[in-house]
C-alpha cells in the first residue's frame, strides 16, 4: 500500500492560501469533534480513537468523540460509514478501500469495513486506513517497525487539510502481510499487529496456502485405509501431527481432499504439502517425478517434487471448484516444490500462489538470481500470487 503511507515531503506540511485552507487544528487549539456512526464497528470506533491520539500527539489539541446522534451542527469529522456521509452522497468503498473528503467544512473519512477487532489479521477496516492516509499525508506520521521507536510523529500546532479534499485510496494488493521474525514472540505480539494495521498490513479475502494434508485427511483413517498414507521404505507411514505426508496420487485421496476443501469457510482455501520431508516413494507417485529436474538441496541435488505436487493440486482444486464454485485454493512454491514444474504445462485456474521465499536468502546474488527465475518460471501459467 505504497500510496497509503507515502512519505511526505515538506512542501505538503506548509500551509498555503487556497491549498491548505482547512484548519482542523490551529495553535494547538480545534473547534472540530470526531463522530462515529451511532451503530460502530469496534474497528470504526478504534480509527476513531487512533485519529484522536495522533491529532493530540501532533498539535496538543484533544478532539472529543462523539456518536452521530450527538454530533454538533458544523466542524465535523465523520469516521465511517454513516447516515451524514450518505447525505454528503459518498458511498462506502470496497472493503478495505476508503474515501476522504471534506464537504461543507466537514471532514469526511469513509472506509469499506467489516466486522471484527481492528487488530485480526481476517478484520477488514478500510476506514481504519482512511485515518492512517490523513495523517500520513497530512501530519508526515509513519510507522517504520513495531514499538514506539519505530514512530514518527512530526509536531505542529496546526493540522489542515485542503478544503476540496476528494481523495480515494486502497491497497494495490489483496494481501498485504510481513513477519518481523520467524514467530513473533508473545511480548512483541501486540505491537507487531498495531504497527501491522498501522503499515497498511492486511487483506481483504480471508485464507491462505498453509500446510494442509492433516487437516484434510488427518490420520484417522490409517488403519482402515494405510494406502492413503505416504509409503516410505516399502511401508506406509501415518501422519505426525503436521509432519508426514500422503498418497498424493491416490484417486480416493484426491477426492476426500477436494471434498474437505470446498467446505471450508476460507475464500482461500490451504491445500499445501505438510511441513518437512516424508513424501510418498510409491510407484505412481514417483512416475510423476521429472528425473531431469533437478534442483540443489543440503549440499547436493535431489529430484524437483513440483510436477507431482501440483498435478496433484490441480485435481484437488478442479474437483472442489466442481462442488463449490465461489472458492479458490492456496498454494506454497517452497522447498521441495519451488521451482516450476517441468513438465506440468497448466495450473487450475482455481489456485493462488504463495512464494515462501525468505528475505535473508536474498543476501547471496546468485540465490536471489536462481528464485528470480523461479518467480518468472512459475508466471507463464498467469495464476495469481
Amino acid at each position: 500500500m505504497s500510496r497509503l503511507l507515502a512519505i511526505i515531503t515538506s512542501a505538503m506540511l506548509i500551509a498555503a492560501p487556497g491549498v491548505f485552507a482547512l484548519d482542523i487544528v490551529a495553535d494547538g487549539a480545534s473547534d472540530y469533534t470526531i463522530v462515529t456512526p451511532d451503530e460502530a464497528f469496534e474497528n470504526v470506533t478504534y480509527a476513531a480513537e487512533e485519529l484522536q491520539s495522533y491529532l493530540q500527539r501532533i498539535s496538543g489539541a484533544e478532539l472529543p468523540i462523539v456518536r452521530e446522534a450527538d454530533a454538533p451542527d458544523a466542524a465535523r469529522i465523520f469516521v465511517g460509514p454513516c447516515a451524514a456521509s450518505e447525505a454528503a452522497g459518498i458511498e462506502t468503498p470496497a472493503w478495505e478501500h476508503f474515501t476522504a473528503r471534506v464537504v461543507d467544512g466537514d471532514l469526511f473519512i469513509v472506509g469499506g469495513d467489516g466486522e471484527g477487532r481492528p487488530l485480526d489479521r481476517a478484520t477488514r477496516t478500510g476506514t481504519l486506513y482512511g485515518v492512517y492516509g490523513v495523517l500520513g499525508r497530512f501530519g508526515g506520521v509513519r510507522w517504520l517497525w513495531p514499538g514506539e521507536t519505530g514512530e514518527v510523529v512530526p509536531a505542529s500546532a496546526t493540522f489542515t487539510v485542503p478544503d476540496d479534499l476528494d481523495l480515494a485510496d486502497g491497497p494495490d494488493f489483496r494481501i498485504r502481510s510481513l513477519w518481523v521474525t520467524y514467530r513473533n514472540p508473545g511480548w512483541l505480539s501486540n505491537d507487531y499487529y498495531t504497527w501491522w494495521r498501522r503499515s497498511g498490513q492486511g487483506q481483504d479475502i480471508s485464507g491462505n496456502a498453509g500446510h494442509a494434508y492433516s487437516w484434510m485427511l488427518g490420520d484417522k483413517l490409517f488403519d482402515e485405509h494405510p494406502e492413503y498414507y505416504a509409503e516410505i521404505g516399502g511401508e506406509r507411514k501415518p501422519m505426525r501431527g503436521t509432519h508426514g505426508q500422503i498418497c498424493t496420487s491416490n484417486p480416493e485421496v484426491i477426492e476426500i481432499c477436494a471434498q474437505k476443501a470446498a467446505l471450508d469457510s476460507r475464500d482461500i482455501v490451504p491445500i499445501s504439502p505438510n511441513d518437512g520431508s516424508g513424501f510418498c516413494e510409491c510407484e505412481q507417485c514417483r512416475a510423476l517425478d521429472v528425473p531431469e529436474a533437478m534442483m540443489p538441496w543440503g549440499a547436493g541435488e535431489m529430484v524437483a517434487l513440483t510436477d507431482r505436487i501440483f498435478t496433484f493440486a490441480n485435481q484437488v482444486a478442479d474437483r472442489a471448484h466442481e462442488i463449490n464454485p465461489d472458492k479458490l485454493f492456496g498454494h506454497f512454491c517452497y522447498t521441495f516444490f519451488k521451482q516450476p514444474p517441468a513438465e506440468l504445462e497448466d495450473l487450475s485456474d482455481h489456485i493462488v500462489l504463495f512464494f515462501a521465499y525468505g528475505c535473508h536468502w536474498y543476501r547471496d546474488p546468485e540465490m536471489r538470481k536462481l528464485y528470480h527465475q523461479h518467480i518468472d518460471g512459475w508466471s507463464r501459467y498467469g495464476n495469481p500470487a
